[in-house]
């Protein structure tokens, strides 16, 4: 399946994420690929991924 967000705050885009993730979690051998648009984001995003408690 194939989505598509776009914001220019990091932030929004994050918890959209996460919030995707949390409602289907993928399956163990399941293959995921996420784009993002510059590789600047890809770097410095420095996000602060949940743990398994969160």
């Amino acid at each position: 399946m194939f989505r598509l967000y776009h914001s220019n705050d990091l932030e929004v885009l994050k918890e959209l994420l996460l919030n995707e993730i949390r409602q289907n979690p993928p399956g163990v051998f399941d293959s995921e690929q996420i784009l993002v648009q510059s590789q600047g984001m890809a770097t410095g995003s420095n996000f602060n991924w949940p743990t398994a408690s969160e």
